[in-house]
Order: structure tokens, then sequence, then C-alpha cells
């Protein structure tokens, strides 16, 4: 297969650490776009292996979940569109095809801007959680929702909103694991401590104690960046997936404790994380609190967000919207952020954004189970539990998923249990809708919680009372 022209022609952009491949959003684009015009419009067709429709088909039936205006990836084995090309068919058919001859990195192959005078570093300004068997075209579209809320490519003098600073004044880097390890040697790529890659290869005789998960190339990308976004597919496959759950318990409770820096050992004039810090650290960790951070405490700004996003198409009908010439505008994507959005003017506009994100992957969300998520093998397994550590700390990561993902639609729990969700006397009532949302937010841990209830049926001296109870039991 010849190179294409988003290809170095001087060969690949050797990068030491794959936490600084980074892959930019226009360059994601570009290379999709030439997928679909230069090699399925030109007759081409993939033929899915029999593992991904393995995958996809196991994905599918796991899940009670349906959506029919949502596209579904079939286990068809032939693909002649880049709607239908998940990752695993991406990495089969064009990754490990493209990065053969030099063994790299797709990331070390990609033209990037200033090309001849790069510093061979790409960090990354956010880390991509997700699931490969979601098409790629959706996860394309996931990024770019959360690109656009974020205002990521604008310039700062650009943005009207008071979130200035999240802009970065140009396309934004993700780390995303297909194209920034080398697929061809990902033992090496996962290698630390004397152990090899708990996911791939031959763990069988691996000792659980020999690797550390928390060095891997996955977690230090993590350091680098400003956030996570946790990519939810239509059947949101990512929760039952154990590295995709490791990703989120590093995100929200962020196992390095309280991270030392370069310089100072609080923020270092880079931000890069102090792993010298680490090691040194490591051996008083039986005298830590085991009480787990803020959030805020995890990354090198002082931030780190955790944003969720998924593919789901709607129309616009909020008034807002129409004030803003947006009614009925169709949009393919809907987020979850972490705090307002420099998109968003205020808490009341975050709530019409996140008001399309659809109930029943919401709900999977709420009943997430990291003690159920399994990996492809059972030492991967081992390890990655290992690291996030026994029940209770397991327990800890249940409730901050549940209490996020409630607090996101804790207006929508409270006005359908408004809405006469009512019993008869003879009845014994279940918890409603606002019970488990609000049970949610209480064990949840939330860092801030932005609710918007203008002109809601459910704005009610009785609903907020119960809205502070439980982000503070005491102050009622």
């Amino acid at each position: 297969m010849p190179a294409p022209p988003l290809f170095r022609k001087s060969g690949p952009l050797r990068i030491p650490d794959t936490a600084h491949r980074a892959i930019a959003l226009d360059q994601l684009e570009a290379m999709f776009a030439y997928i679909q015009q230069d090699i399925f419009e030109a007759g081409n067709v993939w033929v899915r292996s029999a593992a991904t429709v393995a995958n996809l088909t196991t994905a599918s039936t796991s899940c009670n979940e349906t959506s029919d205006s949502n596209h579904s990836v079939t286990s068809s084995t032939s693909i002649s569109s880049i709607e239908d090309v998940t990752l695993y068919d991406l990495n089969e058919h064009f990754i490990l095809p493209q990065t053969r001859a030099h063994k790299c990195s797709l990331v070390e192959l990609l033209v990037h801007d200033n090309d001849e005078e790069a510093n061979k570093e790409l960090p990354p300004d956010y880390f991509v959680s997700h699931w490969w068997g979601e098409p790629v075209v959706q996860f394309l579209d996931c990024l770019k929702q959360h690109a656009h809320d974020r205002q990521l490519a604008r310039e700062p003098h650009e943005i009207e909103s008071y979130v200035k600073g999240q802009s970065l004044g140009r396309s934004p880097r993700y780390w995303i694991c297909a194209y920034a390890n080398n697929q061809h040697d990902l033992n090496s790529e996962l290698h630390t401590n004397g152990g090899r890659c708990c996911c791939h290869g031959n763990p069988d005789k691996e000792d659980v104690h020999s690797l550390s998960v928390e060095n891997t190339s996955f977690v230090r990308a993590m350091r680098k960046s400003r956030g996570t976004v946790l990519v939810v597919d239509q059947h949101a496959t990512c929760f039952q997936r154990l590295w995709c759950v490791y990703e989120i318990y590093s995100s929200l409770l962020g196992h390095n404790r309280h991270p030392k820096r370069k310089g100072n050992g609080k923020t270092g004039t880079n931000g890069d994380y102090n792993d010298e810090d680490s090691k040194e650290d490591s051996k008083d960790e039986h005298k830590r609190d085991d009480t787990p951070p803020p959030w805020y405490l995890f990354g090198k700004r002082e931030q780190y967000t955790f944003d969720i996003y998924t593919a789901f198409p709607h129309k616009n009908r909020h008034l807002q919207d129409l004030m803003m010439d947006r009614k009925n505008q169709k949009r393919q994507v809907v987020g979850i952020t972490d705090g307002v959005a420099a998109v968003d003017s205020n808490a009341e506009m975050k709530w019409y954004r996140e008001s399309y994100f659809p109930v029943d992957r919401l709900e999977l969300g709420i009943t997430f189970d990291c003690q159920t998520a399994r990996a492809s093998f059972a030492l991967d397994e081992k390890r990655i539990k290992h690291s996030i550590g026994g029940h209770d700390k397991q327990t800890i990561l249940n409730h901050c998923v549940h209490g996020f993902m409630a607090a996101s639609a804790l207006r929508r729990a409270l006005e359908e249990s408004s809405n006469g969700n009512h019993h008869d006397d003879d009845v014994v009532a279940g918890p409603t809708m606002a019970d488990q949302f609000l049970e949610a937010v209480r064990h949840g841990q939330l860092r801030q919680l932005s609710l918007f209830m203008g002109g809601s049926p459910a704005d009610t001296n009785e609903n907020m009372t119960r809205v502070i109870q439980a982000l503070d039991p005491g102050a009622c």
C-alpha cells in the first residue's frame, strides 16, 4: 500500500516517549477523508476478521440498549465505507500495513506543523478513553464536538466566554492508544519495571506485582494532559472494559495521590510529573491517607477535567437555541463536560447543551460497576484491579462515576419524579429516579455541581433542600 500524502516522505519522526505521541484533530480528520476517498471510493473493500466480528457481536448482544437513530456497525465481514470502519478494522487494514516497514507508531509517520523544525515531542492536550468497536467516524465526531464545546482551536481573544483558559489557538492534540503505541511492539511500549505488557503477548506466566500498570504509556499520557475525554459508544461497552475502567479511575481519583512536580515539588515550571519523586514517595505509601484527593490534584493543571461524549443524532428544541438561530439544527454528538465549557455562557446554557444526552446511557453510567468489568486476559484483570485497590477502592470509583453521571441529569431526574410518578396508598413505592440520582450525588464526591432549575416544575423548596442535603448531609 503506497504511503498517503499525510505521511512524512523522509520516514518516521522518532518520538521516544510514547506519552508524547498525540495526534492532532485535523490530522485525524484528514486521515479518515483519505481512507474514504482514496481507498473505498476507488473501489477497494476491506474484509473484517473473524476476531473483530466476534468482538462486535459480543458487545452488541451483551447490552439491552437499542437506538434506531444511531448508526451501528454490523457484524458484516465486508467493509466498503469509512462509516462502517471500527478501530479494530483500521488497525488491521491501515495502521499495521502503513507502519510495518518502519516498525513505528502511526503518529511518528504523520506530517506535523513545522515538521522540519519538529522537536520530536507531541504532548497531548487530552487523553481519550474509548472502546475500539465504535465506528471511527462517530469517534471523530465526538472529538470534534468536544473541541468545539471547549473552544480549543480558537485564539483566546476570539472567545467571548469568560472561560478563556480552555483555548489553544491550534488544532487540539489527543492521545489515542491505537495511534500512539507502536502496534508492532506493544510489549516494549508498555514495558516497565522489567515486566511485559499485560494486555498482549503471553501474560500467563507474569507475576501480578511484576508490572506497575501506573507507569504504562496510558497513565504517563494522562499526566501530560489537561483532562480525559471518555467516548461512550452506543452500547456503553466502555463501562464493561477493564482498561477503560482503569482510565476512568485514573481520571477521577488520581492514584498518584498528590503528584509532585519538577522545580518546587508542587507546580514545576514545565508542569511535568516528577517520576523520580514518585518512586521515593512509593516507599512511604503505607503511611499515606487513603482518602482519594479531589479530581483537580491529578494532571499537570490545577483542574484535571473528565468529559463524557457520545454519538447521538438529535435536533435542538430549546428556546435558547431559537434565540441563537440554532433551532432544529441537527447535531451528531452530545457531551457532558466537567464544569462549564467555553461554549457555555453560564450553568443554564450548560444544562441546555447536555440535556440531549440519552437517558439510557446515563442510566448505564449510574449502574456502572467496575467489579463486573472484564479484560481480555485473566492476569490483565488481576493487575488492573490490584492497581485500583480492593473492594473499598472499587466502591469509591463506582460512586464517583455514578455521581458524575447523576449530576449531569439531576434536573431531569427531579422533573420526572415531580411530573406524576405518584403511587396509590396501597402500593409500596420504590425509589424514584430523583431518589436514585440524589443518592448517587450524595456518595459521588463531586468537586462541583452546576444545576440550573429556572422555569422547571421541579424548582421547589423541597427539591432544593434535598439537593443541598445530598451535597452536605449536615446542612439542613
